[in-house]
């Protein structure tokens, strides 16, 4: 179910200063929308929608670390504190909500579908926080919908989602998407070749609807900049609508299921994203995987700052092209 806010709550989330304007003060409200509130005609001047997940079905169901405490909530918090000023104004966000307290991950499937759909029938850009990537697939099954054709993707990550469609879980989201035709072309920037297993690997052969950049390519054996790698993945599904997929266990020392020492920075994420936020096919952002806490008690304080960090800068990207 999708819980929504109101502007009050909003407020009470928000860290405020005399003299200084925050996203929250400015930022619209779903909850508001759904009463009747504001009184003044919506959509003025929205272009982005915020939609938190708060679930890990589909992770414990591959068989990954679960989380105690997501990251949605972090994540909100220290984003409607930011400035609102002239180089991000809060009038531009609309907040959703948050959904959560499913029995299963198919339920999340349709509920953030049927979500999805409607932001994106408004013309609004969404930007998807938390939750396990098993969401990667209703997502890109919105966007299909929306479009009335087979999409494209293009997934920043150690893991390409490949699995068997065995039963939906967090490994298999993109594969069930290719399955039903919502996903056309798919590229994957920074794949790890240890973590991805030989039923993965025959199925990257078909270069017509894979393209897999290796982190080994871009790191160790220096075939490509990291510049040069997101634009490899950009150039293979540009052309149509793309969604874009980062999970926060391709930065490294970033509290995930699959948590990495090794990866990539913050900073090149945030770089990848600005890249790819500047194309005008990029339909959405999904963040998902990062947690505050995990069921095992190791936690990580910045995770709310560092998913603000990124999707500012993808939304500053946008900006560049407005």
């Amino acid at each position: 179910m999708l819980k929504t806010y109101t502007r009050q709550e909003i407020l009470s989330l928000t860290a405020t200063r005399a003299g200084e304007t925050r996203i929250g003060e400015t930022i619209h409200t779903f909850g508001d929308w759904l009463t009747g509130q504001p009184a003044e005609a919506p959509g003025s001047g929205i272009r982005f929608a915020l939609l938190g997940i708060e679930e890990d079905l589909g992770i414990r169901a591959n068989k990954g670390i679960g989380t105690k405490a997501f990251a949605w909530e972090p994540f909100l918090r220290t984003f409607l504190g930011l400035q609102s000023n002239d180089f991000l104004q809060g009038a531009t966000f609309m907040v959703m909500g948050v959904v959560k307290g499913l029995d299963t991950v198919e339920a999340y499937d349709d509920s953030i579908s049927a979500i999805t759909g409607e932001i994106l029938s408004r013309g609004w850009i969404p930007v998807v926080i938390g939750g396990g990537h098993n969401n990667a697939y209703p997502l890109l099954k919105a966007l299909s919908l929306t479009a009335g054709k087979s999409i494209h993707c293009l997934n920043i990550d150690p893991h390409a989602d490949l699995r068997a469609c065995e039963g939906r879980h967090s490994g298999n989201g993109f594969s069930y998407a290719i399955e039903r035709q919502y996903l056309g072309r798919y590229a994957m920037v920074g794949l790890h070749q240890s973590y991805n297993n030989r039923f993965i690997l025959d199925k990257l052969k078909d270069h017509d609807t894979y393209r897999a950049v290796w982190w080994e390519d871009i790191f160790l054996r220096g075939s490509y900049t990291w510049t040069q790698a997101v634009q490899q993945g950009l150039y293979f599904v540009a052309g149509t609508a793309f969604g874009v997929e980062l999970d926060m266990d391709a930065i490294e020392h970033t509290l995930s299921s699959a948590m990495t020492p090794v990866g990539i920075t913050a900073q090149q994420a945030c770089q990848a994203l600005f890249m790819l936020g500047m194309h005008p096919d990029a339909a959405y952002l999904h963040l998902p995987e990062g947690a505050a806490e995990r069921e095992d008690g190791l936690k990580q304080s910045t995770t709310g700052k560092l998913l603000s960090y990124l999707v500012t800068s993808f939304i500053k990207g946008k900006q560049e092209t407005a």
